[in-house]
């Protein structure tokens, strides 16, 4: 099963879509393209115990006779194998979850790549308004303290009396 790649022209096509409906209304769209939704790591590990046991399956019931010792190493080393080879393929993490799980994986990428963005823009408008917050306080702080300094004396003047 061959799937069709992301080329130029449907990138030009959605770029004028967006570019249309962004002119009518007040939104802004985002579009972003991702080569996979998720990590999909649990259908790695499952790949990987998969091979795993058909390794121990083998060792245990083949004609071939193997020291104990190498049962073990031999389980590990085909669940590592099957766990990497899994994660260099599509199809295999296709075959090994459902669309559902799928489709799970692109709800909750999109909400938090959404979060993400609104995060970014809510912290960079808070740093601006802290920014002009702290000027104003910065502004005030020294409009105070210049004006205590040049505010009469509250002491009482030294009276100086000279005796003839």
């Amino acid at each position: 099963m061959s799937r069709q790649k992301f080329d130029q022209s449907a990138c030009d096509q959605l770029a004028q879509c967006v570019r249309d409906i962004e002119s009518e209304t007040d939104a802004e769209l985002v579009i972003v393209v991702r080569a996979r939704s998720g990590s999909y790591r649990h259908a790695d590990y499952l790949w990987g115990a998969l091979l795993a046991f058909a390794t121990l399956l083998f060792l245990l019931f083949s004609p071939f006779e193997f020291a104990h010792y190498w049962v073990a190493i031999d389980v590990a080393v085909s669940f590592i194998v099957g766990t990497y080879i899994s994660s260099r393929s599509s199809a295999l993490r296709r075959l090994l979850t459902t669309k559902k799980q799928r489709a799970e994986a692109v709800s909750l990428r999109s909400t938090h790549t959404r979060n993400l963005r609104h995060a970014s823009r809510t912290y960079h408008a808070r740093q601006r308004h802290h920014g002009a917050t702290r000027h104003l306080l910065s502004e005030h702080h020294r409009a105070q303290s210049s004006s205590l300094s040049r505010r009469p004396s509250t002491t009482r003047p030294k009276i100086r009396m000279k005796v003839d």
